[in-house]
């Protein structure tokens, strides 16, 4: 045999070779979708089941990850792989109660994945760093302070006077009293909508109030 010939023999090895390599790594190497949380990722692996994919990609899962397949689910080629992370919780808010899924973290992350926003001087049944739970009711008393303004009157007062013209037990009005007028000032605190206290921070007299002025009798009725 020629070196022509050896040479065209070992092309021919080569190629089979590599056809064969090729085959087992396409047949090895399989696409999977991943979908955590409702989003959507693509792999190739070689990974022989879902457990080695997940470490050889590290992905973390968590006590509660809902994962389908099964962790010990052959990988296939175009196989789809959900995570759902999230899990359910409830945020009494107020007067209102809702069911919200959500991820693992603090419950500040948590406020702010719900779209939550805080008030100064809201109370929480959970510290803000502390982390969410399975299942937990997170509780929000809201406490709301407003300064409101209130118009009220001012009762007059009544003055006498002894009329010894006027028979004793009768009265007369000499000028009816009028009542005043003051704006009020107060800071009003709510618990979840409630009033529960209300302090007065100012008074403004609009009108002042007029005394009525009254005649008394103090006449003695003649007796026959």
């Amino acid at each position: 045999m020629g070196l022509k010939d050896s040479l065209k023999d070992s092309m021919i090895l080569l190629v089979g070779a590599t056809v064969v390599v090729l085959g087992c790594y396409s047949d090895l190497n399989k696409e999977v979708s991943l979908n955590v949380d409702g989003q959507e990722y693509k792999y190739n692996t070689f990974s022989k089941n879902v457990t080695e994919f997940l470490h050889n990609k590290k992905i973390d899962v968590n006590e509660w990850s809902k994962i389908d397949p099964p962790m010990d689910a052959e990988i296939k080629d175009d196989m789809k792989i959900t995570i759902d992370n999230r899990f359910s919780i409830n945020i009494k808010d107020g007067k209102k109660e809702k069911e919200y899924l959500v991820n693992q973290g603090t419950l500040e992350n948590t406020l702010e994945s719900c779209n939550i926003s805080l008030g100064e001087k809201d109370i929480l049944n959970k510290e803000l760093d502390e982390h969410v739970k399975p299942d937990e009711t997170i509780e929000i008393v809201r406490i709301v302070e407003k300064e409101e303004v209130a118009l009220e009157d001012i009762s007059y007062n009544v003055s006498s006077i002894k009329d010894s013209n006027l028979l004793k037990g009768n009265t007369k009005i000499v000028s009816k009293g009028q009542s005043g007028q003051k704006e009020v000032k107060y800071r009003v605190t709510y618990k979840d909508g409630t009033k529960i206290l209300k302090e007065k921070l100012s008074e403004n007299i609009i009108k002042e109030p007029i005394d009525e002025v009254v005649k008394i009798g103090t006449l003695e009725a003649e007796t026959i």
